[in-house]
């Protein structure tokens, strides 16, 4: 109740008659220095956001500019590297092709000496076959050989046997030393000639040749033995002053141009001479 007469009473004071003769020029007149001032305002919140916006543009600048030049810069390095990198790209796939077409040049070589030690290997091979036959040939031919000579050895001494009494007799065509004929004598089943008698010196005579017979005294000096181990004795057809034993004369021969029973003579056992094989007959 209070606060109404309150309001009232103030309210009440008021003059109508002075609100009604407000002047309308100060309305406008306050509404213009509103507006002014509401200008004013914005003009100065203008000025400063114009002012602020310009600096902002120049950092931005900058910035642009900076980013731009690092992006160049960027470019160019990248660049660089795929120059460099594609030249040792290049470099490295040309050595490359170099090594391979090395690596097959090799590869065929390789190939081509394979091949060449297979045929070596091969030829080789078969030479040494050829050789292993050959060799085989040759052993045989000299077996033959052997044989055929051994035959015609015999075949010749057949031919040249000649029989006395109970005795054969062989009269070499060949010369050899005495121990060599005296193998030779065994080779063919006999033995140098043992001569037992006068008929059968003088048989060994007329034979003809200057040969080896089966006496000697290589064992002791002076004793002379038969081929069959027999001692000669005193006995013996020897040719004057023989046998003298002169520079080791230790060999018995007969020589046919002296006397039939003064025939004999000693002789180095080394020299070679004809010889006269004996055989049962």
């Amino acid at each position: 109740m209070a606060e109404t007469e309150f309001a009232e009473h103030i309210y009440g004071n008021v003059d109508a008659t002075q609100c009604s003769n407000l002047d309308e020029d100060n309305v406008y007149a306050n509404q213009q220095t509103i507006t002014t001032e509401t200008r004013d305002e914005r003009k100065t919140e203008g000025g400063k956001f114009t002012g602020g916006d310009t600096t902002e543009v120049k950092y931005y600048r900058v910035a642009v500019v900076s980013l731009g030049l690092l992006c160049f810069l960027l470019l160019a390095v990248i660049m660089s590297v795929g120059i460099t990198g594609t030249a040792e790209r290049d470099q490295l796939r040309n050595e490359i092709q170099l090594q391979q077409l090395m690596y097959n040049n090799l590869t065929q070589e390789k190939d081509q000496l394979q091949a060449l030690n297979t045929n070596l290997t091969q030829e080789k091979d078969q030479l040494q076959a050829l050789n292993t036959n050959l060799t085989q040939e040759k052993d045989q031919l000299q077996a033959n050989n052997t044989d055929l000579t051994q035959e015609n050895n015999k075949l010749l001494g057949i031919i040249r046997w000649t029989c006395f009494g109970s005795s054969q007799y062989y009269i070499s065509s060949e010369q050899k030393t005495w121990a060599d004929s005296k193998q030779h004598c065994m080779n063919l089943g006999a033995h140098l000639v043992i001569i037992d008698s006068e008929e059968e010196q003088r048989l060994i005579y007329t034979q003809g040749k200057r040969a080896w017979i089966g006496l000697s005294d290589s064992e002791t000096e002076s004793i002379w033995k038969w081929v069959d181990g027999k001692v000669l004795g005193d006995s013996g057809y020897w040719m004057k002053g023989e046998p003298n034993d002169t520079n080791g004369e230790d060999c018995a021969e007969i020589l046919p141009q002296k006397e039939p029973l003064a025939s004999w003579n000693d002789e180095s056992c080394r020299k070679e001479k004809n010889y006269i094989c004996e055989k049962a007959k």
